[in-house]
């Protein structure tokens, strides 16, 4: 059975109507690896609300204030994963099913600044891990970073 990764950016996970909505969806589709971008919550609020989502697991890159975060949610009845880096935009992790070591793969869960100056240095950080890539490796997340002004859809503008 291949995992299912369900990757949110919520733009905030603090209110009840986020924990309605997620466990309505992990109710219809039992994710097993969760990341959650730009929660706009750390400390005790996240962890409450990570209790609250049903995982026994957690990496967390807090938010810094109402900027950013992520987490990186799962039951180690499932999955063995082991922080391989992490830092302000992104956490890399090695993953393996339990129970099957001999599987494993690389995740990075990514969310990229706003501001193209701090982007750059995401990218060079995923240069690296690229570069130093043995096992099948996913990566995902919000890049904050489109193509063309008509992709973009709502928010405040911005300049490419």
């Amino acid at each position: 059975m291949d995992p299912c990764i369900f990757v949110w950016n919520c733009r905030g996970a603090g209110s009840r109507k986020f924990i309605r909505v997620f466990k309505e969806y992990k109710r219809k589709h039992n994710p097993n690896i969760v990341i959650i971008v730009e929660p706009r919550v750390s400390g005790a609020t996240a962890q409450n609300v990570i209790k609250e989502m049903g995982y026994d697991k957690q990496l967390v890159v807090d938010a810094l204030g109402f900027s950013g975060g992520i987490w990186l949610l799962w039951n180690e009845a499932e999955f063995n994963i082991s922080r391989v880096d992490s830092q302000a935009q992104f956490i890399h992790v090695l993953a393996a099913r339990t129970g099957r070591p001999e599987d494993k793969w690389n995740l990075t869960a990514v969310y990229a600044n706003p501001a193209p100056i701090q982007r750059r240095q995401l990218w060079a950080a995923l240069r690296r891990i690229s570069e130093s890539q043995e096992l099948p490796w996913i990566l995902m997340g919000d890049f904050n970073s489109i193509l063309h002004p008509s992709e973009k859809l709502g928010g405040g503008g911005g300049s490419l």
